[in-house]
């Protein structure tokens, strides 16, 4: 629940979710993110799934309370952690915000974002748009490689002396109308149209086995997403609710990706790659739910069904089209009851899967069943113990699936696989809560396994080339220890929050096994005086192994000083205080394929300063409660690249 004092020197929802310091959260409030001991949550309103951008936008004095659920069931899906933001309405007036932030040198970041919502009644209307771009973003890359023939020659290569430039954009402009009665009936329906730009220049010389030629590599991927939401709740009576959610997107994009090599001086062309995919697919997921509940119980059930239609046109060589269908429907069925102390609830999905393949008449057909069970031992004082098993089914991704050749360099091609099949992951995790006044937290340990996971692997072409493909592998595995401390250093002052986890991988692919272990640390530091807000966090991300690639994603600090006088909010940031900056660091390892790609960007110590403003008024009521959601994720197939 958060106090006054939260709410009254929060600007919005994030900043509202960053001053509550919750225990395992982190949240970079400049880049936008929330994890969860490490993980990305799924955000919801009043149990409706949501975007950061809505999230941001919320006022926080309509704000009941959040609701962090870290062993989500089966009702909601696939996903490792839920922050549930529960919103009650004024029935008049409404709420207001304009925000602008901007770097102030070397490279152009900015944040400008806008959003009204007005009340009538049982009525609610809101209009909001977002742009964020990152420009003139100047960025360096490292590559060392090396192939193996199948004659067993080893090839070296070093990509040197390499410059630069990146651009993202994000922008969505949308609308949205809700009809709250919260005794008998909830509508909720949006129109949102969002347009992604990102593009990746490089350019240099390339090392090969001493024989220098120079390099280029521009990957530009653009993509704009309509997306049409609709949900409705009605209240039966005698605690019995049915709930319908529909979600309706398409998108359509293109992914292009430039590589050329030439020599030098004489500029002679070695390698000339020109992969452009022009999409154009479509996704509808409907859910319906019954929700009956009892005093110290409550059963819930309902079908899923998702249906999504791709065109993939692909310009490598020779135009082809690739056309694929895919249809899941999942039933589930989730009961909890409480008994003193303990609370039980346990779940159970079944899904079944079909994709089509056009071209090539083929179809394939899975059903995937998924148990779920939570056991909370209450122990008193602020402590609980819970024991949570889990599975969800994962499905091959279009890039992963596509059938067509495309060349990524001199040595490799890749080729997706359509006979790749769902997998089920299973994860079991025993956790320690505690709370006391000022020290607060959680300790985790867990166990996943993905038996016929997809991964890569890579395999020799008639002609010599290295095939970079996916298959059904033999396994994967990770153990994995989370602790989670909040301190209350000094109340109403100062609070510390962080979350340290030891990871330990096991990958068994087609012709390959890899071992890795890996430390992700996160921490805040939260200074509050009257008015002012003094923040500082880093990250320390892991290296996490998934078929024979290694990601390390960036690591990050800031500090961020803000001040609020009545209206207004006004911030000053500074990225990177401390070292320099690191991208992401991406390693293959193979008996075939070796690789270190690392990223780098001038982002020591940038100032960035912001100044909001928001303004709310009406009078206040409970406001709608929704119980459910669906999502239609449109893919993009990407054109091969490094």
């Amino acid at each position: 629940m958060p106090s006054a004092a939260t709410k009254e020197r929060s600007g919005g929802g994030l900043a509202l979710l960053n001053n509550m310091q919750m225990p395992g959260v982190g949240i970079n409030t400049f880049m936008k993110e929330i994890k969860i001991n490490g993980e990305t949550p799924e955000l919801r309103i009043n149990n409706r799934r949501t975007t950061m951008e809505k999230v941001i936008a919320l006022d926080p004095a309509n704000i009941a309370r959040v609701e962090l659920i870290t062993n989500p069931g089966v009702r909601y899906g696939k996903v490792a952690a839920v922050i549930n933001i529960i919103v009650k309405n004024p029935d008049s007036g409404g709420f207001a915000r304009l925000g602008v932030s901007q770097a102030l040198r070397d490279v152009n970041f900015g944040d400008y974002y806008g959003n009204v919502s007005l009340n009538h009644g049982n009525s609610q209307f809101g209009l909001g748009a977002y742009l964020t771009p990152r420009k003139d973003f100047t960025t360096t890359r490292y590559y060392n490689e090396s192939f193996l023939s199948e004659e067993g020659i080893k090839t070296l290569r070093t990509l040197t002396d390499t410059v630069g430039r990146a651009e993202f954009i994000w922008s969505n402009i949308g609308a949205d109308y809700s009809y709250s009665r919260p005794d008998k009936i909830n509508v909720y329906t949006s129109l949102n149209f969002a347009r992604d730009i990102e593009s990746n220049y490089y350019e240099g010389r390339i090392d090969n086995d001493n024989v220098i030629s120079g390099y280029t590599d521009h990957s530009f991927n653009p993509m704009s997403t309509p997306q049409f939401h609709f949900y409705l709740d009605y209240n039966l009576g005698r605690k019995q609710t049915l709930v319908f959610d529909a979600d309706a997107s398409m998108g359509i994009g293109r992914s292009n990706r430039l590589n050329r090599e030439v020599t030098v001086p004489d500029k002679d062309v070695l390698v000339d790659v020109n992969n452009r995919i022009r999409s154009r697919n479509a996704g509808l997921s409907m859910e319906a739910m019954y929700i009956k509940e009892w005093s110290a119980s409550r059963l819930t059930g309902g079908v899923r069904y998702n249906i999504s239609r791709s065109r993939e046109e692909y310009n490598t060589g020779e135009r082809s089209l690739f056309h694929q269908r895919r249809d899941v429907k999942t039933v589930f069925a989730e009961y909890m009851h409480r008994l003193g102390s303990v609370s039980l609830r346990g779940g159970m999905s079944g899904e079944f899967w079909h994709s089509e393949y056009v071209e090539n008449h083929k179809t394939i057909n899975n059903f995937m069943f998924t148990p779920d069970f939570t056991a909370t031992w209450d122990l008193g004082g602020g402590s609980n113990l819970t024991l949570n098993y889990n599975s969800y089914t994962i499905t091959p991704s279009l890039t992963e699936t596509s059938p067509v050749l495309q060349q990524i360099d001199a040595y490799q091609m890749q080729k997706g696989n359509p006979d790749l099949k769902p997998y089920n992951t299973y994860n079991i995790k025993l956790s320690y809560g505690f709370g006391m006044p000022r020290f607060s937290g959680n300790l985790s340990a867990r166990w996943s396994r993905s038996p016929r996971a997809i991964m890569e692997y890579n395999s020799y072409m008639p002609d010599g080339m290295i095939l970079n493909s996916w298959a059904n592998a033999a396994g994967f595995t990770q153990y994995r220890i989370d602790f989670s401390p909040r301190i209350v250093v000094i109340p109403g002052f100062l609070t510390i929050n962080g979350t340290v986890s030891f990871r330990h991988f096991r990958n068994h692919g087609p012709n390959y096994r890899l071992v890795s272990n890996s430390i992700y640390a996160e921490g805040s530091a939260q200074f509050t005086y009257k008015d002012w807000m003094l923040n500082l966090y880093a990250k320390k991300s892991s290296r996490n192994l998934w078929g024979q690639t290694q990601i390390k994603y960036e690591d990050f600090n800031m500090a961020s000083l803000t001040y609020r006088y009545r209206h207004c909010e006004f911030t000053l940031t500074c990225l990177n205080l401390i070292g320099p900056y690191r991208g992401q660091e991406i390693e293959k390892r193979g008996p075939i394929v070796w690789s270190k790609n690392r990223f780098y960007a001038k982002m020591e110590r940038t100032f960035t300063i912001g100044v909001h403003y928001s303004i709310d008024w009406g009078r206040k009521r409970g406001g709608i409660d929704r119980k459910t959601n669906s999502s239609s994720k449109i893919e993009q197939a990407k054109a091969a690249g490094k």
